[in-house]
């Protein structure tokens, strides 16, 4: 039903007389059963042909097919209305008060009193509208009347009570655990005796808005804990390499950073493998602008490649472990993840057809499908990528340049364990006069993987790969929608 909900709700909700879409028990006579349902508020109900075209609006299904699985919908008449109370405005001290002049303005300039001017302020315009914050849809679920404790005055929602927090109590022996539930939004039309009211879950406004009620951590604080091979409810071990890894200043091969981790390969300069988590259910938004891409002070600087191979030739700095997919956990952690995503070690020459975002190219859009696709336990997915190193990868800037890379997607589905493998291939062959041939996306079994990278996976994983055919490699994917998941 979350698959439903993620897939086709906002469909539903395009539809004028609809107000929301949800999971609730099954109204028989007006009456709730122990049945679940996919349910639907609408603002009328009528069942008419000619009444629904009135109202601009289209007959609602009997029932949903999930994954093979039938399920009841309901259909409820409900109009809700928010409970604003309108507060007075503080009035200002009339020195306080602020003057905005038209052109009809006389000033004095300054002297020995100082400087002084007046104005007419006429036909000043406004708009009322909140810059910068459109309409988004917000997680949220109806309260009802409880018979056996009805309110004090019979009244869910008054006026006023709109974000107030709804608690939940339980209470076991002398404990009480109260937590918060949501935020008031809306209740009942006026003159409507269906008392009842919608409050927005408290993590979905936070999440709209960016805030969280957790108290920040300086960025310094947050260490670099790096890959968590646990994050998934089954371990995810870190893949073994079959060749040459760069040690850092005290002796480690693997480099821990915020959500991330990686090894290099020495002769390549470049990382072997990048291992990174991602919690779909905890993503920030931080901006990218003013940072810089940096070396890693804890490897020597001709063990990674930085600055020197980039400029005016067609090369981007492409990001191995997506930024955004780092940007999660705390602000503090976000931030710092953020900024070390910008790290050389992390970082390889792609060409700009692919790498750009703007581009709208498969290999950014992977990570983004898994969750819009599958229905993801926890919403959490480990992810591993790096480039294939070939003997006959061009030479540019006396720095052999990557062609292909790979992906390896790990998730936990219905408590099941499932891997994805993906392979991109890039044409460097007009480098030098930027003539960018597009780029291939292919999905490959996880041997296949291996073999291209050098690496051995867990077994864990192998047991997990869905078995695509060799023959695969030779179809390109056309599109996020042509994915075997």
């Amino acid at each position: 039903m979350r698959k439903f909900f993620r897939n086709k709700g906002a469909d539903y909700l395009d539809d004028p007389n609809v107000s929301s879409v949800g999971v609730g028990y099954k109204h028989v006579d007006g009456k709730p059963t122990g049945e679940l349902a996919v349910q639907f508020t609408v603002n009328e109900k009528v069942s008419e042909p000619e009444a629904l075209e009135a109202l601009g609006t289209s007959p609602l299904p009997e029932s949903i097919t999930v994954n093979g699985v039938k399920v009841l919908t309901d259909v409820i008449e409900r109009s809700y209305e928010p409970a604003f109370h309108r507060a007075p405005e503080a009035a200002t001290p009339p020195r306080k008060t602020r003057r905005q002049p038209d052109r009809t303005t006389r000033a004095v300039a300054p002297g020995p009193a100082g400087d002084c001017a007046v104005a007419t302020v006429k036909d000043r315009q406004f708009d009322p509208e909140i810059c910068g914050l459109g309409t988004k849809s917000i997680g949220a679920f109806e309260i009802g009347p409880a018979p056996k404790h009805p309110a004090a005055d019979g009244e869910i929602s008054s006026g006023g009570d709109s974000g107030a927090a709804w608690m939940f109590r339980s209470g076991t022996g002398a404990a009480t655990i109260t937590v918060l539930a949501g935020l008031h939004f809306a209740g009942e039309a006026n003159g409507s005796s269906d008392e009842h009211a919608l409050a927005c879950l408290q993590q979905s406004v936070f999440e709209k808005l960016g805030v969280t009620l957790t108290p920040p951590a300086s960025e310094e604080a947050v260490a670099n804990v790096g890959f968590g091979p646990n994050f998934l409810s089954t371990p995810v071990p870190l893949p073994e390499v079959k060749f040459d890894i760069a040690k850092a200043n005290d002796g480690s091969e693997v480099l821990h950073y915020t959500h991330f981790s990686l090894a290099m390969r020495k002769s390549r300069r470049f990382a072997a493998w990048v291992a990174w988590n991602i919690d779909g259910g905890s993503m920030k938004k931080v901006s990218r602008k003013n940072i810089d891409f940096v070396n890693d002070p804890r490897l020597a600087a001709d063990a990674q490649v930085g600055n020197e191979l980039y400029g005016a030739n067609g090369l981007d700095r492409g990001h191995l472990a997506r930024r955004a997919d780092l940007l999660w956990g705390s602000t503090s952690e976000a931030t710092k993840a953020n900024r070390d995503s910008f790290i050389y070690t992390n970082i390889t020459p792609q060409m700009d057809d692919f790498n750009q975002s703007a581009r709208d190219g498969i290999w950014g859009k992977l990570e983004d499908a898994v969750f819009a696709d599958v229905d993801v336990d926890d919403l959490k997915v480990s992810a591993f990528g790096g480039p294939v190193f070939a003997d006959d990868d061009r030479d540019f800037r006396r720095v052999k340049i990557p062609r292909e890379f790979w992906k390896v997607l790990v998730f936990m589905e219905n408590g099941e364990l499932e891997e994805q493998g993906f392979l991109l291939r890039q044409n460097l062959d007009q480098l030098e006069v930027l003539d960018l041939d597009e780029f291939r996306v292919f999905q490959v079994p996880l041997a296949e993987i291996e073999q291209r990278a050098l690496l051995r996976f867990p077994q864990a994983l192998r047991d997990a790969d869905l078995q695509v055919a060799v023959e695969a490699i030779t179809e390109p994917l056309d599109s996020i929608a042509a994915i075997h998941w």
